[in-house]
């Protein structure tokens, strides 16, 4: 069972992934088919904070994320499909079968900017086409630029754009536009502001070197046409991605999650909702990163006063018997009852910043494989030490526990590697099957399981 579970890898999960390992909560971070959000389709951020000369959106996801996992947060790549928020702790499915249980849960799925759907858009977002006036305004100055979109929000990215663009096209698909009379107002008396309605667009027109025009069908003489432009703004709306909840957690009429004013707590006590999920008007990196935070450090003082123990609930035993009764798996958190319930002698700690632990029993032996967050560039030669020290305290008949943060990659590959070598497996695919049965948790990364290939090549066959 997980004390905590983010679901997202957007700017607010990363954050809250963030605080939440430098508490030694060891987070799990489920991540989606988008991982790092929408903002790893934005090709430069320069209002980020920190970052004068600006940097790829792609790049600070990836940093949040290496800073995560440096403090002990764990991922593993997965759709949550169905959620059962009725008692804690709850229980997330994810990719339909594989079961999850958690203490408490912090959504930070974020909301998708709903797209047009037609050839030529989806392949050049980034490269002409954009979600976001704010975020890609200051891109095109002194450039042409239309806006699709007949509400609200189209229009203040219209007006809004014209402190940069020397035009702004708004094209609509009808006649009648939805946003309200002030906004129409305030678009229709900017003279940097023209207008072509009642007209569909059917395809953006790219070259290699980016966007150049937009494909647009007049309903009335159902005639086309191409309108030359620089960029293209799509502010049609945005769709929060809270449908897997089923009606759960509370939330508005468009289905962003209501929070309580100045928190991020739902109305289910221990789920935690921050950046865009519960957020229609800012949606902003930083202010995403913030409400990350904020659901954090509310779900660290949510667990101090309910932990599912406070209450009487015996939490599941987390740790797990790889072979026989001697050598043992788990988190970080889970030593302490391997000492005490399974008499462990041995602690073999995979990770790289830890500090040597005041046990309750004073002969255990710990040795410190220093793994760190898995980049080690002789990280295989690492491996090797640690299942060797398995190995031997199992060979002199002393009971071994191997873990690191949360018990998932690094431990999952001591647990193979020692499969392999006592001959409990006959390839490294069966021993990582076997590993995974045994502690379901395990989750080995591409670059662990090249580092088992290196070490037991022979290891490689079905």
């Amino acid at each position: 069972m997980e004390k905590v579970v983010v679901l997202g890898t957007g700017p607010a999960g990363l954050t809250a992934a963030i605080y939440l390992a430098r508490a030694n909560m060891n987070p799990l971070v489920i991540e989606g088919n988008e991982p790092g959000g929408q903002l790893t389709l934005t090709t430069e951020v320069e209002n980020f904070p920190g970052f004068p000369e600006g940097i790829m959106g792609q790049e600070l996801m990836q940093n949040m994320r290496k800073q995560a996992e440096r403090f002990g947060a764990s991922f593993q790549t997965g759709w949550v499909t169905t959620a059962d928020l009725s008692k804690r702790p709850f229980t997330l499915t994810i990719n339909g079968s594989d079961k999850i249980q958690t203490e408490t849960l912090i959504i930070s799925t974020g909301a998708s900017a709903k797209l047009l759907g037609i050839p030529g858009e989806k392949e050049n977002i980034g490269r002409g086409v954009s979600t976001c006036a704010t975020c890609d305004g200051f891109f095109f100055r002194g450039k042409k630029v239309i806006i699709v979109g007949g509400g609200d929000s189209a229009m203040e990215e219209a007006n809004f754009l014209t402190k940069f663009a020397t035009e702004v096209i708004i094209v609509h698909r009808r006649n009648e536009l939805r946003a309200s009379k002030i906004m129409q107002d305030r678009a229709q008396n900017n003279p940097k502001i023209t207008w072509c309605l009642n007209s569909t667009p059917i395809e953006v027109i790219a070259e290699e070197k980016g966007v150049t025009g937009l494909k647009v069908k007049h309903n009335d003489t159902l005639t086309e046409e191409i309108i030359e432009t620089d960029g293209i703004f799509v502010a049609i709306g945005h769709r929060p991605n809270t449908a897997f909840l089923q009606g759960q957690v509370k939330t508005d009429e468009t289905g962003y999650i209501i929070v309580t004013p100045g928190t991020t707590e739902t109305n289910i006590p221990g789920v935690f909702a921050c950046g865009d999920v519960q957020d229609h008007r800012y949606r902003q990196a930083i202010t995403a990163a913030g409400t990350g935070c904020m659901a954090a450090l509310d779900c660290e003082r949510f667990l101090e006063d309910n932990a599912l123990e406070v209450w009487g609930i015996e939490a599941p035993k987390q740790y797990h018997a790889l072979v026989e009764d001697r050598i043992f798996m788990g988190s970080a958190d889970d030593v302490e009852s391997m000492i005490e319930h399974e008499g462990v002698e041995v602690v073999v700690d995979l990770r790289g910043d830890a500090e040597q632990p005041a046990f309750s029993n004073p002969h255990v032996q710990w040795i410190q494989i220093p793994l760190g967050d898995n980049s080690s560039a002789n990280q295989d030669v690492l491996f090797k030490h640690a299942i060797e020290e398995v190995i031997h305290a199992y060979k002199h008949g002393k009971k071994v526990a191997i873990h690191c943060n949360g018990g998932r990659g690094r431990t999952g590959v001591v647990a193979t590697g020692t499969l392999l070598t006592l001959g409990l497996s006959n390839s490294l695919k069966e021993a990582e099957e076997k590993a995974k049965e045994i502690r379901p948790e395990i989750t080995i990364k591409p670059g662990q399981r090249e580092a088992l290939l290196t070490l037991f090549p022979e290891g490689n066959r079905d």
